[in-house]
């Protein structure tokens, strides 16, 4: 949305009405949200809204905007406060090279504007150091994944609005034939304009192998292969050199960190066939485009008489060089507030000295340890980006110009290091899961080998006899008959009362089954029992 609306007010020239809205709209992301993520649309493009070359006189009053942004941000600063502020990894380098801006041009006997040279200094310096620690400190709260791929995404769109205004641009000025020479597009000319894509083309390859649906992976890969196309209708010599280099590092490393490699590599071949057909069906418009591009060869384009000047103006000013106030003789190849010496080396060594070359060797030494450090797939990206950009900077002006040039680079640079950090969080919780794994298995080694070392119990059989117990009852009574015989006096006695029930016809008692029941004394079993007293043996006795 924040792309098509920047679309609209560039191709309207609604400059006044676009940066209002955006104002606003930062503004309120500002109040309303911690997490400062969707204001990173709104940061990498706003300039994109400018659409003329020079401003208007009425434009300085443009400012008023920023101060709504400006209280809240201060809101924001109170509302939402860090629990831990940080500088980042990177703040004492920007800090480094600031503080050699606002020493540049001191104690020098150069032609130099004492005013202008400070606020160069401070926009060149403090702007991208605080937009750095700004992302760095509210930018960062979401899963540091999601934030990376966020900034990526932020990035893919701003190459696709930068690619629609060459297109815009190309149906304005179109008579017939392809034009060649400068493309004009407000907020940058031709250089500018295949800077910021040389950046974003990376990064928005880095999103398409990141998708996990096939399909959105090839139309991210389909979009990054436009913005170089669009490097191409810059018609910047150095940029298309330098982006043909980055562009192949890219094929490879692409069908490298894919999971879809057969498919890419199916797209390739279809990409090339496509591009053949296309430069044979329209082979003399190419031709033609490509002549006026390079009609001056590889000339300097006078850039050799700018090195040779600030060759001189560094032996002069060795230690903090001339200055950004430092005006030279070849001013009228410079059509910028600042003297311009088109190469970041040689800008460096005129305008800073020696110290600003030792903070720049600084910061690159940090940027190039992080971007090779281990993180995740974005590192690599951004370094083909840094190919692409940095390499285009050494004949260019890209890395002093505060806005798109350092803006960029802060923010791409602020999420390589988030990019560090998520790895390492990730890392870290595949590090527990695992140690809580393996506590797991051993946990269950453990308990069984427990079970494992206790003796068997033995289970009763359901099938058993349930007379068993009875059988053994049997048994011990068949015993006791065993080893308390009956006497003989008493079989003799109990015999003899038998035969007497008999002659006096009493009947001998039988049990259910007809067996014969054991004499009064005697049990069934053959165990003597006690006969109660007075019993009907002694009746007997008496009426005899």
């Amino acid at each position: 949305m924040v792309c098509a609306l920047v679309l609209l007010f560039w191709a309207t020239g609604a400059m006044i009405s676009g940066f209002t809205v955006m104002c606003l709209l930062l503004s309120a992301l500002l109040v309303l949200k911690r997490d400062l993520t969707p204001c990173l649309p709104v940061i990498v493009s706003i300039y994109c809204i400018v659409s003329v070359s020079e401003f208007p006189p009425y434009f300085v009053y443009m400012f008023a905007i920023l101060i709504p942004v400006a209280g809240a941000l201060i809101f924001h600063f109170v509302y939402y406060p860090v629990k831990k502020p940080t500088a980042g990894a990177f703040g004492l380098a920007y800090l480094c090279v600031a503080a050699s801006m606002f020493m540049g041009g001191a104690f020098t006997d150069a032609t130099t504007d004492k005013l202008k040279a400070l606020g160069f200094a401070a926009f060149l310096g403090l702007f991208p150091f605080a937009v750095y620690v700004l992302i760095r400190n509210y930018c960062c709260e979401k899963p540091k994944r999601q934030f990376v791929e966020y900034a990526g995404k932020s990035f893919a769109f701003l190459g696709l609005l930068i690619v629609l205004q060459l297109l815009v641009y190309y149906i304005r000025v179109w008579t017939g034939v392809l034009p060649g020479g400068e493309v004009h597009l407000g907020w940058g000319i031709s250089n500018g304009a295949a800077s910021v894509l040389l950046v974003t083309a990376p990064i928005t390859m880095y999103v398409a192998v990141s998708r996990k649906n096939r399909v959105l992976s090839l139309l991210y890969a389909a979009l990054s292969a436009v913005q170089y196309v669009g490097v191409v209708a810059t018609v910047s010599r150095g940029a298309i050199i330098f982006g043909a280099i980055s562009f192949v590092i890219l094929l490879v490393v692409t069908i490298v960190k894919t999971p879809y490699k057969k498919t890419y590599i199916a797209a390739y071949v279809a990409g090339a066939v496509v591009v053949g057909v296309c430069v044979a069906v329209f082979r003399e418009e190419f031709k033609t485009f490509f002549d006026k591009a390079f009609e001056t060869g590889l000339s300097s384009s006078g850039r050799d008489v700018l090195y040779s000047e600030a060759w001189e103006v560094f032996k002069q000013n060795p230690f903090f060089g001339a200055g950004f106030g430092y005006s030279g003789r070849n001013a009228y190849l410079n059509r910028h507030p600042m003297y311009y010496f088109h190469s970041t080396l040689f800008q460096t060594v005129a305008s800073l000295g020696l110290f600003g070359l030792a903070a720049s060797v600084y910061m690159y030494y940090k940027r190039v340890r992080f971007a090779f450090s281990k993180g995740l797939a974005y590192n690599v990206f951004w370094i083909i980006a840094c190919v692409g950009v940095e390499g285009y900077a050494m004949i260019n002006t890209f890395t002093f110009l505060a806005v798109p040039g350092l803006l960029l680079i802060a923010v791409a640079t602020a999420v390589n290091e988030t990019s560090n950090a998520a790895r390492k969080e990730e890392d870290s919780e595949k590090a527990l899961a695992a140690a809580a794994q393996t506590e797991s298995e051993k946990t269950v080694a453990e308990t069984d080998g427990a079970a494992l070392a206790e003796p068997p119990v033995a289970e009763e059989s359901e099938s058993a006899d349930p007379y068993n117990g009875y059988a053994e009852v049997s048994a011990q009574e068949g015993n006791c008959a065993q080893e308390s015989p009956i006497p003989e006096e008493e079989s003799a006695e109990a015999r003899e009362d038998n035969a007497q029930d008999i002659a006096d016809g009493n009947e001998i008692p039988k049990d259910a089954s007809g067996e014969t029941l054991a004499p009064s004394g005697q049990g069934k079993s053959g165990i003597k029992r006690d006969k109660p007293a007075g019993g009907r043996r002694g009746k007997r006795k008496t009426s005899r």
